[in-house]
């Protein structure tokens, strides 16, 4: 009986034995022709080991002839087939895995996405859907991905680090100092970002740059005046001095009238003649007097009273702002004046019908 050469392509499948069957073309395999290949273990870089391959004869067909073991066996799915003593070895691209490189590897399978990123298969590749706060491929953080830049900072990557590029107007190494930073507006002046400088809106009473000037007649600045001693804007009308002291205006004027009179004009002009209530009020006003002048006390029931629609009290006798021995005279036609001394200007009662100069004051601030 002749023997013949028989050569065709084969298939096998792996088996429990640690053995691979291989069949024609990928059929199941028939009675005539079957080849065992033993393997080992597989190895640490995807490839086997075939330590020994048997083309058994059947009872129908003659001796097969040996040949290479990769023409006889091929890797599958593009895998490398490379000879070794006693078999050979298949080297498997990225995506598959086994003796033959015909398992698919599931892409997700080596955890790929980072930071709670979640791996979806997309064929022999994969997709990460990252976290909102992160955004880099397979979510891996970089110093740019918590957008550390503040007020539209604009963030670049150096190498492990990063760097924030501001906008013009805006500093510091996260772009958070503003135009505003500092608190520029004094005041309550609400500062304002106009690009890259800021603008100050100036509440009721206040003005110049920052909101620095403030009217001295506003209760609520009463406390800076008093502490700076000095008023930026006055709330008096014109040609009325402001006492930062009493928050009051005065207006000493010129003409001589008696003290009936002085008073009506006073309240001509919303005021009336002036309470006095301390020493340093006289001595403040002792820079625009020089001679005795008209203030609005008088004398009613025997006790001086002061007469103001502001300010209607009586006026002790033993009060310093009196002059030494003085009031002396009770009766109801005698009014109250500033009298100039050696020690400087006091109360002092003289008759209401002399005339001249007076000082009419208010604490109802005109110029608000």
């Amino acid at each position: 009986m002749n023997l013949q050469q028989r050569s065709r392509p084969v298939s096998f499948g792996i088996y429990e034995n640690n053995t691979e069957r291989h069949d024609d073309d990928g059929k199941m395999p028939d009675k005539s022709y079957q080849s065992l290949v033993r393997v080992k273990s597989q190895n640490e870089d995807n490839t086997h080991d075939v330590i020994q391959h048997e083309e058994q004869l059947q009872e129908s067909q003659g001796l097969i002839n040996c040949k290479s073991a990769c023409a006889l066996f091929s890797c599958r799915n593009n895998g490398q087939c490379v000879e070794v003593v006693g078999g050979y070895k298949c080297f498997c691209s990225s995506e598959y895995t086994g003796l033959t490189c015909k398992t698919l590897i599931n892409p997700c399978s080596r955890s790929p996405c980072k930071n709670n990123g979640v791996c979806t298969e997309n064929g022999y590749d994969y997709q990460s859907v990252c976290p909102k706060e992160v955004s880099a491929s397979d979510c891996r953080l970089t110093p740019c991905d918590n957008f550390p830049c503040k007020n539209q900072g604009r963030c670049e990557n150096i190498g492990s680090g990063r760097n924030c590029n501001c906008k013009e107007g805006y500093t510091g190494k996260d772009c958070e100092k503003t135009p505003c930073s500092g608190s520029p507006c004094k005041n309550g002046g609400f500062c304002l970002i106009w690009g890259s400088i800021y603008h100050c809106t100036y509440p009721l009473g206040t003005s110049g740059i920052n909101c620095k000037n403030i009217s001295c007649g506003f209760p609520e600045y009463r406390q800076n005046v008093l502490k700076q001693k000095r008023c930026n804007i006055s709330p008096c009308l014109k040609y009325w001095r402001f006492n930062i002291a009493t928050f009051s205006c005065y207006w000493t004027d010129t003409r001589k009238a008696n003290w009936g009179s002085a008073n009506e004009i006073c309240q001509s002009k919303g005021s009336s003649l002036a309470f006095i209530q301390t020493l340093e009020e006289i001595k403040w006003l002792e820079q625009f007097i020089s001679e005795d002048i008209w203030v609005g006390g008088r004398v009613v029931n025997n006790k001086y009273r002061w007469h103001s629609t502001e300010y209607n009290y009586t006026i002790d006798i033993r009060s310093p702002l009196w002059a030494r021995n003085e009031p002396r005279i009770f009766f109801n036609n005698y009014c109250v004046q500033l009298w100039e001394t050696t020690e400087g200007f006091f109360l002092d009662d003289t008759a209401c019908y002399c005339a001249q100069r007076f000082i009419c004051k208010t604490t109802n601030l005109p110029g608000i």
